[in-house]
C-alpha cells in the first residue's frame, strides 16, 4: 500500500504526540509530570539559599537569636551543609547556649572529622564553659589537623594560662606569634582579658614586638 505524504506526517504527529517528551510542554506547565517532580526539589533548594542567606546575614548583623530559626530550617532542608551548621554552632555559642553550641560541633565533626575549625571552635565553647581537660583535648586534636595556623596556638596558650600553667602559655603564645599564620598579637590582646593579664610582663612585651614584625 502506498501512502501519501499527507499520511505519513499525520502518523508521526500522532506519534510524537503520544510520547513522554519533557521538552514538549513548558518547564512551568502544571500538567507536565516530570517537571512537575522536579519543581519539589528547585523549591527547596531555592527555600535553603534564601533561608540560609537570611540566617547569616542576621548572624552578621550580630541578631544571633534571630539567625538560628533561619538557619536551623536551611538545615532541615540540607543536612549537609556543614557551613549553616557551623553558624548555627557559633550563633547558639554567641548567646552562651553552651550545650547546644557543643552539640551542634558534634554534628558537625561526625560528618566530618577533619575539620580542624570544628574542634577549635568547640575547644573555645567547651573553655568558656568550664570544661578546661575537653577544651584542651579538642584544640590539640585540632593542631594534628593543622598546625600552620597561630589562632590555634593561642587558644591552647590561653586554656594553659587559665589553668595557671604560664610557662606552657608562653610556649605556645610564642608558637602562635612566630607560625606561619601568625596570631596577630597586639590586636587581640586588647580584647582579650586573658592576654591583658600579661601586657606588662617583659616576655609579653618582647612577642607583642615579634607579632608587630
Amino acid at each position: 500500500m502506498r501512502y501519501t505524504i499527507y499520511q505519513i506526517l499525520l502518523v508521526m504527529i500522532i506519534g510524537i504526540s503520544g510520547c513522554q517528551n519533557p521538552l514538549s510542554t513548558t518547564p512551568n506547565s502544571p500538567d507536565n509530570e516530570i517537571n512537575g517532580k522536579r519543581n519539589p526539589a528547585k523549591k527547596d533548594n531555592n527555600n535553603f539559599a534564601v533561608l540560609e542567606a537570611s540566617g547569616t546575614a542576621k548572624f552578621d548583623a550580630k541578631d544571633y537569636a534571630g539567625s538560628i530559626p533561619d538557619l536551623e530550617k536551611a538545615i532541615q532542608l540540607n543536612p549537609e551543609s556543614i557551613t549553616t551548621y557551623h553558624y548555627l554552632g557559633i550563633a547558639n555559642y554567641r548567646l552562651k547556649n553552651y550545650t547546644t553550641a557543643i552539640k551542634i560541633f558534634d554534628k558537625i565533626i561526625e560528618k566530618s572529622s577533619d575539620d580542624d575549625v570544628a574542634y577549635t571552635s568547640r575547644a573555645e565553647i567547651k573553655r568558656d564553659a568550664g570544661d578546661l581537660k575537653g577544651a584542651s583535648l579538642d584544640i590539640q586534636k585540632a593542631l594534628t589537623l593543622n598546625d600552620t595556623d597561630g589562632y590555634l596556638f593561642a587558644t591552647l596558650a590561653m586554656i594553659h594560662a587559665d589553668k595557671g600553667d604560664v610557662e606552657l602559655f608562653y610556649q605556645n603564645l610564642e608558637k602562635a606569634v612566630k607560625a606561619p599564620q601568625g596570631y596577630p598579637l597586639r590586636e587581640k590582646y586588647i580584647e582579650k582579658k586573658t592576654l591583658k593579664k600579661f601586657k606588662e610582663e617583659e616576655r609579653f612585651i618582647d612577642l607583642l614586638e615579634w607579632s608587630d614584625r
